[in-house]
C-alpha cells in the first residue's frame, strides 16, 4: 500500500482545502494517507477517520512581535520530523507556500515530490520575496500537477521551468455536495467563496444593483477579510433586504439546490471548485473567462455562459438573459450537470495513482 503525505497550511474553508479532503477521503481506501498542516490541525471538513493528521503548530501568535520568526523556526524544525515519522513514498504539497516549505525540508530529508498548483502561477499565494525562487526550485521536483492544461502556458510565459513529469488532473467533485432531491428553486443568484479580493464580490454586488428593480435576491456564501467592506457596500446601495452574506456554511449543497443562477466574478482562479459544484447541482452558471479554469468547465451557451474577462456589461447581460428566459436557463443548467461524469472521484483517484506510479518508476531509473 502506497504511503502518501499531503502538505497544506490548514484545512479551513476554501476550494483547495475542500479539494484535498475530497481526494484524501477517497484515496485512503487504497493507500495510507497523512496530512501535514501548518496550524493545529483542526478542520472545517469531515475527514475519514483512517486519515492521519500531523499538525506542526507553527501559526501561533502568542509570541507577540516575535511570532512570525518563531513560527518559521518551528516549521523548519518540525516539518522534516513529521515527514520522517510518516515515511511516505511521495509528498504532495498543495498550494504555493506549501510547495516552498516542501523544498526547504529537502535540505534535511528528501522524498519524491509532486507539486500541486491550485491557483494560476501569475497570482501565487506566497510572499513576493519568494517569487524568484520558483525559477530555481520548481524544476527540481520530481513531478507537478496542474488542474487544467491552460495553466502550463502561464508558467512558460513567466519563464518558470517545471519538471519533466507534468500531469493534468482536475479537482474531483465531492459526491456529498450533490443533492439527489433538491428543494424547489428560488429566484436567487448565488456567489460562493472567500470574501477576498480575488473573488470580487464587490463587483458582483455593484452589478446586481444595476438589475434593480428586481424581485431576485443575491446570496453570497463564504467568510473573509472583505466582509465589513461588502456590508458597507450593501448598505450604500440600500440592498439589505435583497443581498445576504451568509458566512461560512457546511451545508453549501442546500444553497446550490435553492439557487437558479450561479455567478462567478473571480479575477483569477486555478480551477474553481465552487463553479463545478454549482453546475453539478443544476445551477445555470455565469463566469468571467478569467485566468485560469472557467473555460475548462464551461462551453459557452452550452453548459454555462462564459463572459469576456472582466466585461461587466456583458456579465450583466448574461445574468439578465438567464433571469428572463427560464427555458434557456433550465437547458443550460441541465447540460451543466454532465460535469459530474468528468470529475468523478474514482476517475480522479485513478489518475493520481497512475501519476504516482509513473513518478516513482521514473525516480528509480
Amino acid at each position: 500500500m502506497r504511503s502518501i503525505a499531503f502538505l497544506i497550511p490548514n484545512l479551513q474553508m476554501g476550494g483547495a482545502e475542500a479539494a484535498l479532503v475530497t481526494l484524501a477521503n477517497e484515496w485512503v481506501k487504497t493507500a495510507k494517507i497523512s496530512i501535514i498542516t501548518f496550524d493545529t490541525g483542526t478542520t472545517f471538513f469531515k475527514l475519514n477517520p483512517a486519515i492521519s493528521i500531523f499538525p506542526l503548530n507553527s501559526t501561533a501568535t502568542t509570541g507577540g512581535a516575535f511570532s512570525p520568526m518563531l513560527n518559521v523556526l518551528n516549521r523548519y524544525k518540525r516539518l522534516p520530523s513529521a515527514i520522517k515519522k510518516i515515511g511516505p513514498d511521495v509528498i504532495i504539497p498543495f498550494m504555493d507556500t506549501s510547495i516552498m516549505w516542501a523544498f526547504f525540508s529537502r535540505a534535511i530529508i528528501k522524498v519524491p515530490m509532486i507539486m500541486v498548483f491550485q491557483i494560476t502561477p501569475s497570482h501565487a499565494t506566497m510572499s513576493p520575496a519568494l517569487f524568484p525562487l520558483r525559477k530555481k526550485l520548481y524544476s527540481r521536483a520530481e513531478g507537478a500537477v496542474v488542474l487544467t492544461a491552460d495553466t502550463i502556458p502561464v508558467f512558460k510565459r513567466l519563464k518558470i521551468d517545471l519538471p519533466a513529469k507534468i500531469f493534468v488532473i482536475p479537482n474531483a467533485l465531492n459526491a456529498d455536495i450533490i443533492l439527489e432531491n433538491p428543494p424547489a428553486r428560488e429566484d436567487v443568484i448565488l456567489g460562493l467563496g472567500r470574501l477576498a479580493d480575488q473573488k470580487q464580490f464587490d463587483k458582483l454586488i455593484r452589478m446586481y444593483n444595476k438589475l434593480q428593480p428586481t424581485h431576485w435576491k443575491l446570496w453570497i456564501v463564504g467568510e473573509g477579510e472583505k466582509r465589513e467592506e461588502l456590508e458597507t457596500l450593501i448598505r450604500h446601495y440600500g440592498l439589505q433586504d435583497k443581498v445576504t452574506l451568509w458566512g461560512a456554511q457546511k451545508n453549501v449543497n442546500e444553497f446550490y439546490g435553492k439557487a437558479k443562477i450561479f455567478a462567478m466574478t473571480s479575477a483569477y482562479e486555478g480551477f474553481c471548485v465552487a463553479l463545478c459544484e454549482a453546475m453539478a447541482n443544476g445551477c445555470a452558471s455565469v463566469s468571467f473567462d478569467c485566468e485560469v479554469g472557467p473555460s475548462d468547465s464551461i462551453a459557452n451557451n452550452e453548459n454555462g455562459l462564459l463572459i469576456e474577462n472582466q466585461n461587466e456589461d456583458e456579465f450583466l447581460s448574461g445574468i439578465s438573459y438567464l433571469m428572463e428566459n427560464p427555458a434557456e436557463r433550465e437547458r443550460i443548467a441541465e447540460n451543466g450537470r454532465r460535469i459530474i461524469d468528468k470529475l468523478n472521484i474514482q476517475t480522479i483517484v485513478h489518475k493520481w495513482n497512475s501519476a504516482v506510479d509513473d513518478l516513482l518508476l521514473h525516480s528509480l531509473n
